[in-house]
């Protein structure tokens, strides 16, 4: 018996120090509700702290920012930029006001006051900044909802077309998934839940253990296809190098669960 006992010792010590280390995953999330200038949106807070929680559990260093204005926004995006360097994954999500401006997507800070053409690409964080930091990483992934930018329709008054709400397609980078809620109107962003459509399928799908990254992504395209009726979907475009798993495979917990054990993180810290 004392053979065996230390023969699941010497497994279980392996298995943790195999898995001390697992390859970095990063994430920047960002939601922005509060606009004093511009139509506020209803979920875009909610939106961003569940994500931040859902993707901590999952093993990714979240960066977490709320109703950011312009400086905010970049000086998170350069310090995500920085972690993204060689990471294993790196994944950006953002809630809140999207727009596209003479061909390029922008996101829209709660400083953003739309009043004219002329300042527009200098108050609003161009989508290009992100999917260049995004691209550091060996694998990475671009998540956008966008409900209710079609309500800037009226605030932005714009005779030439050169503003359209919501981000149009995407190129991804090499290696991305991108994934983007198309701007709805009306009360489809006024539902009486706590999260928008897309960010409440996605938290429903993103910790189930065995899915790949791409499955849960076209599962959540489906969600919101099915539970929106045609007044919201979600485009998807990119891939990835090899399938990747959301939940850890990698870490010391899920080393324990491989042995037929789930102790609690303090536990297994004693």
């Amino acid at each position: 018996m004392r053979r065996g006992f230390l023969a699941l010792l010497g497994l279980l010590m392996a298995a943790c120090a195999a898995h001390a280390q697992p390859a970095r995953r990063v994430a920047l999330v960002i939601g922005n509700s509060d606009y004093p200038h511009v139509p506020g949106l209803k979920f875009a807070g909610e939106d961003a702290s569940d994500m931040a929680g859902a993707l901590e559990r999952l093993g990714f260093e979240v960066a977490l920012a709320v109703n950011a204005d312009l400086d905010s926004m970049r000086n998170s995006v350069s310090a995500f930029a920085r972690q993204a360097g060689g990471a294993e994954a790196a994944l950006v999500f953002y809630s809140g006001h999207a727009l596209r401006y003479r061909g390029d997507g922008y996101l829209v800070p709660v400083s953003a006051t739309l009043k004219d053409d002329t300042s527009f690409e200098w108050d609003n964080l161009q989508l290009q900044q992100l999917t260049d930091a995004l691209a550091r990483a060996r694998a990475s992934f671009l998540i956008i909802e966008g409900c209710g930018s079609g309500r800037l329709v009226s605030a932005l008054h714009r005779r030439d077309g050169a503003v359209i709400p919501g981000l149009g397609e995407v190129v991804p980078r090499p290696n991305m998934l991108v994934a983007i809620s198309s701007a709805a109107t009306g009360e489809q962003c006024d539902e009486p839940t706590r999260n928008a459509l897309l960010t409440e399928s996605l938290l429903a799908q993103i910790e189930i253990p065995g899915l790949g990254a791409g499955h849960v992504l076209r599962r959540v395209q489906q969600l919101v296809a099915l539970r929106g009726a045609g007044r919201q979907t979600v485009e998807i475009a990119g891939s990835l190098p090899a399938e990747l798993a959301f939940p850890r495979t990698d870490s010391a917990n899920a080393a324990f669960r491989n042995l037929g054990a789930d102790p609690a993180v303090v536990e297994m810290r004693g």
